[in-house]
C-alpha cells in the first residue's frame, strides 16, 4: 500500500473513534438531564406532599381524601427514586421511611386525630424530613453531574 492509502485507512479510524466518543458522552449527558428532571419532579413532589401534610395535620378535622393523596404522593417519591438507583439499601430509604413516619407515625389513618399547631414536634418533624429528603434528592442528582 501507498502511503496515502495510510492516511485514508487512518482517517477513516480516527473518524470512527471520534463518532463512538461523541456518541457515548451524548448518551451520557442525555441520561444524566434526564435524572436531573427526574429529581426535580422529586422535590416538586415533596414540597407539595410536605404542604398537604402540614395542612392535613393542621386542620380541626380528618380528610381522607387528604389520607389518599398524602399516600400516593409517598408512593410516587419512592418509585421515583427507584427509577434513580437512589433507593439501593438501607440507608438510602431511610429518607423516605423517615418522611414517612414523620408524616404517617401519629395522627393520621386510625390514629385519633387531634388538631396540631403549627409550632408542634409533629409539623416540626415534617419539615425536617422534607428538608433532609430535598437534600438528599439535591446532593444525589449533583453527583451524578
Amino acid at each position: 500500500m501507498s502511503n496515502p492509502a495510510y492516511q485514508i485507512i487512518l482517517n477513516i479510524i480516527l473518524l470512527l473513534v471520534g463518532w463512538v466518543v461523541v456518541h457515548r458522552l451524548s448518551v451520557k449527558r442525555e441520561k444524566d438531564k434526564e435524572k436531573r428532571q427526574l429529581g426535580e419532579k422529586i422535590i416538586g413532589i415533596v414540597e407539595e406532599l410536605e404542604l398537604t401534610a402540614k395542612a392535613y395535620h393542621t386542620r380541626s378535622g380528618r380528610l381522607e381524601v387528604d389520607e389518599e393523596k398524602i399516600w400516593s404522593s409517598l408512593a410516587k417519591i419512592e418509585r421515583g427514586l427507584q427509577r434513580m438507583h437512589l433507593a439501593r439499601n438501607i440507608q438510602d430509604n431511610m429518607h423516605i421511611i423517615r418522611l414517612r413516619m414523620a408524616i404517617t407515625y401519629k395522627n393520621f389513618g386510625n390514629d385519633p386525630f387531634e388538631k396540631q399547631s403549627e409550632d408542634s414536634k409533629l409539623i416540626a418533624n415534617i419539615t425536617i424530613a422534607a428538608e433532609e429528603m430535598i437534600s438528599f434528592i439535591d446532593d444525589s442528582v449533583i453527583r451524578i453531574s
